[in-house]
């Protein structure tokens, strides 16, 4: 479990503030749960990435932006030789640096446009188990009435992506819809 106290002591409390992931029940989702290898997308202040790092053997967290409080927060959890993190300059970059890496598990915290996420699911998507988060309650899953379809037509870039792939895109797999996160997973026969 992250020392919240901990950080906010060494931090400040602005870092607290940044860590919706953690104080959304992150923890809570990934319970019991072990991967060999995760791949973030989106890294903010890296509390997510460490979490991950609980539950697998190494994580490689990517973002465009680069946060050097980051690294911090890694050496001050001890997790430093345990999340690489890479910074990238475009989606042609992330697109490159996945395509390199294996991995049997991907957290998509990056992109929330429809657009945006719909192009991280499809680099990670191989792994077979992803969790979005940022995924909004939907009163009846898949009923265009009630996803906003009429308001919110596809043509639109709203924040709205997860929401967008798995209530009204339906990608085959399981969907299971915790939010603010929801798990996509392949299920092989």
């Amino acid at each position: 479990m992250i020392d919240m106290d901990g950080l906010i002591a060494r931090f400040g409390p602005a870092i607290a503030d940044f860590s919706s992931t953690i104080m959304h029940g992150l923890p809570h989702i990934l319970d019991g749960m072990r991967f060999k290898s995760v791949v973030e997308i989106g890294t903010m202040n890296g509390l997510s990435a460490a979490e991950l790092a609980m539950h697998c053997d190494h994580v490689t967290t990517i973002d465009v932006i680069d946060r050097p409080v980051v690294d911090e927060v890694f050496a001050f959890l001890g997790l430093t030789g345990k999340i690489d993190r890479v910074v990238v300059k475009d989606e042609a970059e992330k697109a490159k640096i996945i395509d390199g890496l294996t991995f049997d598990m991907a957290f998509l915290d990056g992109q929330h446009g429809r657009a945006g996420l719909l192009w991280d699911f499809a680099l990670t998507r191989r792994c077979g188990c992803l969790l979005f988060h940022d995924y909004p309650k939907v009163v009846n899953p898949g009923d265009p009435e009630v996803y906003g379809w009429r308001q919110y037509p596809p043509e639109l870039l709203v924040g709205d992506g997860a929401g967008f792939l798995l209530d009204g895109i339906v990608p085959a797999g399981v969907i299971e819809r915790h939010p603010p996160f929801a798990w996509w997973r392949v299920i092989n026969a």
